[in-house]
């Protein structure tokens, strides 16, 4: 029987080509690969604002495919468009969610912390990846040593990311437990149960939203945490408030910076710091930190 046959849509990133190829192996399609780049100024607008027009992306080679799956912002239009400009019958399947009207896709893959729903939207535990079973348990121990190798690094750069992001105390850090998250489609909700200031021991919750940088965007490095290491209860870091300390002190000492000038609290006070430079009011800030913030004077401006 002949295979059906398949093209597959990304901006060329490892982690987009992983998902796409990933379901490609899962429907047995007979598929190929395009980097799809956008003209001109489109590369600047998102989907929702970008005509489904050809004039949008630079010519994609193959036109023989039954399958189109995508994978990333830039190639949300470009698969809409194809489908629609087909002489014959494809089916278009966006992985992530298009940020576009999603009756444009005949089907839409998202993981379920996205939390997005629809008809025609298929909600998965995880990212997809290209690797089956059978190729993950033949080679779980060469996997599994760089698993264990890179552990502590997804796990501080979540919990650096989280605690500056959200101005955390380092006891609010360690404390911070899977139940106390919520993950909505602006970012994650985080309650905090107790704090040094929370006299009457209501708990707070701070919200912290998804980062236009995506390499450093505390909910995804957050997510990517939990997933990998598959938490589901408990304690998110499992470290002391002294680890937080020295883990503030290892990367500071990496960057260049005096270790001695930094410690846990370097998160919630630089947090502080930075966020009334670009304009926040105090009240906010303090409502984030419960820190009684004061502005630097012009002589410790410098």
């Amino acid at each position: 029987m002949t295979k059906l046959k398949g093209l597959l849509l990304t901006e060329g990133m490892h982690g987009m080509i992983s998902q796409v190829e990933g379901l490609a192996k899962a429907l047995d399609l007979d598929f190929i690969h395009e980097k799809i780049e956008l003209n001109n100024f489109w590369k600047l607008f998102p989907p929702k604002l970008t005509p489904i027009s050809r004039s949008v992306y630079k010519k994609v080679k193959h036109s023989d495919f039954d399958v189109i799956i995508s994978c990333g912002r830039k190639s949300v239009i470009p698969s809409i468009h194809l489908k629609k400009n087909s002489n014959k019958k494809v089916i278009n399947i966006h992985i992530q969610n298009p940020k576009v009207n999603f009756t444009n896709f005949d089907f839409i893959v998202a993981p379920e912390h996205d939390g997005i729903i629809g008809e025609n939207v298929i909600n998965t535990k995880g990212a997809i990846h290209y690797l089956s079973e059978q190729e993950i348990q033949a080679n779980k121990d060469y996997l599994g040593s760089f698993i264990k190798k890179d552990k502590r690094k997804i796990r501080d750069k979540a919990l650096v990311l989280i605690g500056f992001s959200g101005g955390f105390r380092r006891s609010e850090l360690v404390d911070i437990e899977y139940e106390d998250l919520e993950f909505v489609s602006e970012g994650v909700k985080i309650f905090v149960k107790r704090s040094k200031t929370d006299q009457s021991g209501e708990g707070m919750t701070k919200a912290i939203p998804y980062f236009d940088n995506k390499k450093f965007c505390p909910v995804i490095a957050l997510k990517n945490w939990i997933e990998i290491f598959d938490l589901k209860k408990g304690r998110i870091f499992n470290i002391s408030d002294k680890s937080v300390a020295l883990i503030i002190k290892k990367y500071a000492n990496y960057a260049g910076l005096d270790s001695y000038r930094y410690a846990g609290h370097s998160l919630r006070s630089g947090f502080a710091t930075s966020t009334a430079e670009s304009g926040a009011e105090e009240r906010n800030i303090m409502a984030m930190t419960c820190l009684l913030y004061t502005s630097p004077s012009p002589r410790d401006r410098g």
